[in-house]
């Protein structure tokens, strides 16, 4: 307490910052910096106690307070008293080790701001009579350089001190004056110069924070310190570079840094803080206080050679160096004028400190809470010829893994900048040669052998010469053995054949839930066409688009689907089964067929089975059960399926038999399936994982049961289903796992649980592992066909993820899964990247559409054989097992029960409405 009046004066604009982040995290220590020396010889804590006071009486910023007079922040300067210092004993620890715990916890305390000593020292005992000091400081009236000019001063007076009784009397500079002359500055022309050079450097919105932390910031401000020796032979190298082009170790850095950035996130404007001193008089680099200024360093990127970005990053430097007097929290400030919610311009600051060595060892301690999600300090002990990189991060902000992946691809960068320095940015390694075969050839070692000579209905047809009076199919309360439905498909097969239809030509296939729908699948791949699903539930207009685009010439459905709707644009409830008029679709495809040499021809396959007659005029039912001999190949086409499309026009994409083999021989092995096992199908043919739930099971002598349309919708008719039918394997979406589990789930250990289409959140495969220890989450788009990657979850291997999801996995047999930056070149581990495949499972591209097709499957740059590869527009990052993170889409795909959906192709059907006059 005051009890008499003393003069007071503002704070600086610096020290203004910091006590905004005081009372944003008030009582969290995150404003102190601390530091020990101790001397060599032994010491006379005597002297060394009279030596501190010494440096406490001659600078008066070491005795500011602060008081606060009405709502307005002041500070003044404490009388000097002398206290004890406190007098700590480690020898007997027989290390340094308590030391270091008591330190720690030292660093915790925070100071109270207000009127009170902003400064703490303790004289320290270590062992064999050793001893120092320790000193720690509120930023409030310290910065770095202080904490040099502090241990600086008080080793010359201790050593003074020991030599004779007497005192240096003489005065240190005043921060008073320093804050004075800055009130002038305020209010002067240099100022307004200043402070309009800002305002146009960030004219219009400021970028994008460039997120290189795994989470944003919580209000948890706990910080960590990882620190790193750059080796002698880059240090040297970087000081032959830096003298060869006239550039400072500190610019090298920033330019490294600056294409680090560039190149793990997707901006082409970088910004990130720069600290400067802002000392800029000879009194200056004298005075006690807080001067650091930190200067936001934008850089609109443009490709070009790294000595030329180096030289780049200079000119910026030197521009920037100009203005570094205009506070940043000014800055902040009239930014928010133009844009409310501005906090921060960067997350990351990049600070270069020049340290002289003395004849003591000094130690600075990291500050275990910060309000800068990462800062990254260079020290340069000059003479020594070693470079120290200390990382300060928010733990809330990164992972130990995610730094250490920041520091070796930022000296990636440095050092093959350095030694290529005509390189574009672009092709600089952010990866050792060691990460980058990990990432490209270990990690996507999955070369297996497979039938890739084989067709999915001779796998069928084989399995049915093995065991033709095992159960195959089962619908309600029909069924079907592998004899009979592989008869009935030949039947159909052959009929096929004689409606003279060229080999691979697609067919309609819209049918309920049935027996038919199976047969009709195996018969179309039997006869050498390649079927095209549609689900009858679908509006008709999108039917009519998908047979008059793939030029469909036979339409498989059932008598039922097929009144005549009066009316095309009416709207029908998806549960309704009168979706498909076969005059409405006629109708629709008429403009499409008269090019055609002969119009759609639809066959009901419930009722036309007896009297449909092919061109032989022969029945389907009177077609031989033999197999019909037709040359299929594996590179033949086996299915083609439409996709939501961004422009409104959904996407037809080509799949072969070679590919659909690949995942299901890939996925009988992953799962260890067997004639055993029971599958319950409940996915609609017109989504791709369909093939895995119709196909395996039938390919192993396997059963499959097929549940109909208002049980897959139905939670507790599906779980129904389940349990009376004694499922052993199911695949479904999360939130088809949802339902089960809200019906009741109930453990059952050997239940094999697929889970896929959408992203699976870790609560709930937490629940899904009380029920069966024996979980798949896959991933895969429709393009790459069915899926891609697989990983089993274990009750062990359960961990946080960034955004609560289970990792997608590891590619499956004959699959590569790479990660890359926009210049294709593979991002480290951690850092996120778009996910591109290749391998078996690549479609062939997209019916009616060369260019979405060279745009989506480009060459493969790491296949010297002519791969190819696909760019699917989903963000991942690879985690330390190998292991992928699925983290969201670059663009506004969304998943609605495992269909994408492309948010383009709904605004494009809303626009189309009268009453709408924008989407």
């Amino acid at each position: 307490m005051m009890n008499k009046k003393i003069d007071s004066f503002p704070i600086s604009q610096a020290q203004r910052r910091i006590w905004y982040a005081e009372l944003l995290y008030p009582g969290s220590g995150i404003n102190t910096i601390a530091a020990s020396a101790c001397f060599p010889d032994p010491i006379d804590f005597v002297l060394l106690a009279k030596a501190i006071h010494e440096v406490i009486f001659k600078n008066d910023g070491m005795r500011l307070r602060i008081t606060v007079q009405n709502d307005d922040v002041k500070q003044y300067v404490s009388n000097p008293i002398e206290k004890p210092f406190d007098l700590l004993d480690f020898q007997c620890s027989g290390n340094k080790a308590s030391f270091s715990d008591w330190v720690r916890n030292q660093n915790r305390k925070a100071f109270d701001p207000i009127d009170c000593d902003l400064y703490y020292f303790a004289l320290i005992l270590f062992e064999n009579g050793q001893g120092g000091y320790y000193v720690k400081m509120h930023h409030l009236i310290s910065d770095a350089w202080t904490m040099g000019l502090i241990g600086n001063e008080i080793y010359t007076a201790y050593t003074r001190l020991k030599l004779g009784p007497e005192t240096g009397n003489d005065r240190n500079p005043s921060y008073l004056d320093y804050a004075a002359r800055e009130q002038h500055y305020l209010d002067s022309t240099a100022f307004n110069k200043d402070q309009s050079f800002w305002s146009d450097r960030f004219a219009g919105l400021p970028p994008v924070l460039n997120r290189l932390s795994d989470r944003s910031p919580s209000a948890d401000p706990t910080s960590k310190r990882a620190e790193f020796i750059v080796s002698d032979v880059l240090c040297a190298d970087m000081n032959a570079f830096c003298s060869r082009n006239r550039l400072s170790p500190y610019t090298l850095f920033l330019a490294a840094l600056v294409i680090y950035i560039y190149r793990t996130t997707p901006q082409d404007e970088v910004i990130l803080g720069t600290v400067f001193h802002n000392r800029t008089t000879p009194i200056d680099k004298k005075t006690i206080g807080m001067f650091i200024s930190t200067i936001p360093f934008f850089l609109k990127v443009r490709e070009c050679d790294f000595l030329s970005f180096c030289l780049q990053t200079a000119a910026e430097q030197r521009l920037i160096v100009r203005h570094q007097k205009y506070p940043y929290n000014l800055m902040i400030q009239d930014l928010r004028q133009r844009h409310k919610k501005i906090e921060r311009l960067f997350e990351v600051i990049l600070s270069y400190q020049t340290i002289t060595l003395n004849q003591f060892d000094s130690q600075w301690y990291q500050n275990e809470s910060s309000d800068t999600p990462l800062l990254i300090n260079i020290s340069d002990r000059q003479g020594s010829g070693t470079l120290k990189m200390e990382m300060d991060y928010r733990k809330d902000c990164f992972s130990e893994e995610r730094i250490e992946t920041i520091h070796n691809g930022l000296l990636n960068v440095l050092a093959d900048g350095i030694k290529n320095p005509d390189r574009p940015m672009s092709r600089l390694d952010l990866l050792s040669q060691t990460g980058r075969q990990k990432l490209l050839i270990e990690w996507n070692t999955t070369k297996a052998e497979y039938p890739q000579d084989r067709c999915v209905h001779d796998l069928f047809t084989d399995q049915a010469e093995r065991t033709p009076d095992r159960i195959a199919l089962v619908f309600e309360d029909q069924q079907l053995t592998y004899y009979d439905l592989n008869a009935r498909a030949n039947r159909l097969a052959h009929y096929l054949r004689k409606q003279e239809v060229e080999p691979e030509s697609p067919v309609g296939i819209c049918l309920e839930r049935s027996l038919e729908m199976v047969i009709g699948l195996l018969a179309v791949l039997k006869a050498g066409f390649a079927y095209v699903p549609l689900d009858p539930s679908y509006p008709q207009e999108r039917i009519a688009f998908m047979l008059q685009d793939s030029r469909a010439r036979i339409l498989l459905t059932q008598s039922n689907l097929g009144p005549v709707i009066s009316h095309p644009s009416s709207v029908h409830s998806p549960s309704s089964s009168a979706f498909l008029a076969s005059s409405f679709i006629l109708q629709h495809l008429m403009t499409a067929t008269r090019h055609q040499s002969s119009s759609l021809k639809i066959v009901h396959l419930d009722t036309d089975r007896e009297t449909i007659q092919g061109m032989d005029g022969v029945t389907i039912a009177a077609q031989p059960s033999h197999g019909p001999k037709v040359a299929v190949e594996s590179a033949n086409l086996a299915y083609l399926l439409y996709t939501s499309g961004s422009t409104g026009r959904p996407k037809g994409v080509l799949i072969s038999h070679r590919s659909l083999i690949n995942i299901l021989d890939s996925m009988q092995r992953e799962l260890g399936l067997g004639e055993e096992d029971i599958l319950l199908a409940i996915t609609t043919i017109c989504f791709d994982i369909s093939a895995l739930e119709l196909y395996l099971p039938l390919m192993i002598g396997a059963r499959l049961i097929l549940a109909g349309r208002t049980e897959t919708a139905d939670g507790l008719q599906l779980l129904d289903k389940m349990n009376r039918s004694e499922i052993s394997v199911l695949q479904a979406t999360p939130v088809t796992w949802r339902l089960l589990l809200a019906a009741g789930l109930k453990k059952n250990p050997a239940l094999k649980i697929l889970c896929g289409g959408e992203a699976l959140p870790c609560e709930l495969s937490a629940e899904l592992l009380q029920r069966s220890t024996l979980i798949w989450n896959l991933y895969g788009p429709t393009e790459t066909t069915v899926w891609s990657s697989i990983r089993q979850i274990k009750q062990t291997a359960m961990e946080p993820y960034l955004n609560g999801l289970e990792s997608i996995g590891r590619p499956i047999a004959n699959t590569r899964m790479y990660l890359l930056d926009r210049h294709l070149e593979p991002v480290p581990l951690g850092i996120t990247g778009e996910l591109y495949i290749a391998g078996a499972g690549l479609a062939r591209g997209y019916l009616n559409r060369p260019d979405l097709t060279a745009d989506k499957f480009i060459p493969d740059p790491f296949d010297g054989e002519g791969g190819r590869l696909y760019k699917t527009g989903d963000l991942a990052r690879y985690l330390t097992d190998g292991n992928i993170e699925f983290l969201g889409r670059k663009d506004t795909q969304v998943k609605i029960r495992g269909f994408r959906i492309e948010l383009g192709e709904i605004e494009t059907v809303l626009s189309r409405h009268p009453g709408v006059k924008e989407a």
